[in-house]
């Protein structure tokens, strides 16, 4: 009964949309007068007159121009559940287009690749690191990664983790400079950012309690690259801002040492994104669940960095000779 139905429905959609009989027989390898059956059986069932015949054309009646809405609507949401069954019995393949921040894509995304492609062995993969904000819409990606806020509402937008970011310096500039034990103190200090406006707050910083203080002081480095702030305070030029994705190997390994360890950044949001189509290709929803899966909060690397900085706040002194 439901095949016939919406075998009917089909028939009955083709013929209002074609105003023709004979042009929806044509498309369903029937007889004009086969669909003319199917049309008298559905407006006898409904008790109902669905089209208005005369020698030069159809046109549906008020009802049938609901029923023909109606049944549009009913074969669209057959169609795609049958899409979406279809694509659970297709293993993820091909090749999926990402794109990221440089500096987070490099870091993190980078590395996870190794085990999304073990995972799904026909897949291959592109990771394409650019400034510029993905938009699946536009530049040719399956999926990209966004650290902020996300102004195009036409992408699909999956939330993954908070991104923190603190303040950090290296062992050597610290053994010269006496750390800071509050953001006034600050002032004392080389401070590497951003480039910003003169009279610009260099940073915003918060603490456990929702205070917030701003950072006023002139720079005496800016960067437009995170990566490369990160390089110049490993380096020993000053205290520093960084993301915690970039900061907890560093300061595990050594090389950086956290500043201030009661005041942080405003965190950011990292969203996956994609288009907003009918169907989502199996390799492009396999991946977004393994990124889901391995970027929840908390993210993996705000592990590190706690530890390390217990480790170094146990013995600060022994460590730098202060």
């Amino acid at each position: 009964m439901m095949r016939n139905t919406r075998s009917e429905m089909a028939v009955f959609a083709a013929v209002v949309e074609k105003r023709s009989i004979a042009s929806a027989a044509r498309e369903f390898d029937l007889t004009p007068s086969a669909v003319s059956r199917i049309i008298t059986r559905l407006e006898e069932r409904l008790a109902v007159r669905l089209i208005q015949r005369n020698t030069r054309h159809l046109v549906p009646t008020e009802a049938g121009a609901t029923y023909h809405a109606w049944c549009r609507h009913i074969l669209r949401d057959i169609a795609e559940a049958e899409a979406a069954l279809d694509q659970a019995r297709t293993a993820p393949a091909g090749w999926l287009r990402l794109r990221a921040p440089e500096a987070f894509g490099r870091e993190r995304i980078g590395t996870l690749l190794p085990e999304l492609m073990a995972r799904y062995p026909e897949m291959q993969v592109e990771l394409v690191l650019t400034g510029v904000p993905p938009n699946p819409n536009q530049d040719g990606s399956d999926l990209g990664f966004r650290i902020g806020a996300l102004a195009n509402s036409q992408l699909i937008v999956r939330r993954l983790c908070m991104i923190r970011s603190v303040l950090v310096a290296a062992p050597g500039y610290l053994s010269e400079h006496r750390a800071p034990s509050e953001p006034a103190d600050l002032a004392k200090h080389r401070l590497v950012a951003f480039p910003c406006r003169a009279g610009a707050p260099v940073w915003l910083l918060r603490d456990r309690a929702g205070r917030t203080v701003p950072v006023v002081e002139p720079l005496r480095l800016a960067c437009n690259a995170v990566d490369g702030i990160a390089r110049m305070i490993q380096d020993g030029a000053g205290v520093g801002l960084l993301p915690t994705y970039l900061a907890g190997p560093e300061i595990e390994a050594g090389r950086l040492m956290r500043v201030l360890p009661g005041w942080e950044g405003p965190p950011d949001v990292l969203s996956a994104v994609y288009a907003s189509t009918q169907f989502v290709p199996p390799k492009v929803r396999a991946a977004l669940d393994f990124f889901i899966e391995r970027l929840r909060d908390p993210p993996p690397w705000d592990g590190v960095i706690e530890r390390a900085v217990q480790e170094v706040e146990l013995a600060p002194v022994k460590r730098h000779g202060r």
